[in-house]
């Protein structure tokens, strides 16, 4: 049976390395593609260490959104406490009686893992509630992108997808019929690239009177 349960664990836990390894590598490849850091942003050790600990350990940025960001500040500590029982797991596979260096034994750090566990749940709980409340299907995810375009305050809208300009047009048609900016077109991306270089082509455009192509053109 131990022998069982050591098989079974270390199977699990290459797996799993695999896949985090995967999502690792990927965020690799996202980083890697930003462009060069400017002149000056590096090798200033404070600055970077400040940043780690007000952006990052403190969430400064995700706070900001009150219960949400509370909900994600518990996660992500959540997680990172949560790391210590996965290697004590590790440890039990070998040694039923392993434990951690030092605080291993500390009867308090059970207390803060299962407390961490405990809010873990909630806040995903909350995420649950939050994501029922809010879902695109309820409010209709058209016109949740058509508000965020219209609160630019744009003269045009355009998308690269036949199924999104469809879905922007519908969702600006609804709210011009509320009373919104009657002035806001919707095109397709191909449409302002035509007119571009096309600007005799501007008002067939916009009367829907152009002519699609044929094999013989």
């Amino acid at each position: 049976m131990a022998t069982f349960k050591l098989l079974l664990g270390l199977g699990m836990t290459v797996v799993l390395l695999g896949i985090a390894g995967a999502r690792l590598g990927l965020l690799y490849c996202v980083g890697a593609s930003a462009q060069p850091v400017e002149p000056g942003r590096v090798g200033r050790t404070g600055d970077i260490a400040r940043a780690e600990v007000v952006e990052v350990a403190a969430q400064k940025k995700e706070l900001r959104w009150t219960a949400p960001g509370l909900a994600h500040f518990a996660v992500s500590w959540g997680f990172l406490v949560l790391v210590l029982t996965i290697i004590e797991g590790h440890g039990a596979l070998f040694s039923p009686t392993s434990h951690l260096p030092v605080i291993g034994m500390w009867p308090a750090l059970g207390l803060f893992e299962d407390l961490f566990a405990v809010i873990c749940l909630l806040a995903v709980a909350a995420f649950t509630v939050i994501r029922l409340r809010e879902s695109p299907r309820k409010h209709g995810i058209n016109l949740n992108r058509t508000d965020e375009a219209l609160a630019l305050s744009p003269d045009l809208v355009t998308a690269a997808c036949p199924f999104c300009v469809t879905k922007l047009t519908d969702g600006v048609t609804q709210r011009r019929m509320e009373g919104a900016d009657d002035s806001v077109e919707v095109l397709d991306i191909a449409e302002v690239l035509l007119r571009s270089v096309r600007p005799d082509l501007d008002d067939a455009l916009s009367s829907g009177a152009t002519t699609a192509p044929t094999s013989e053109q």
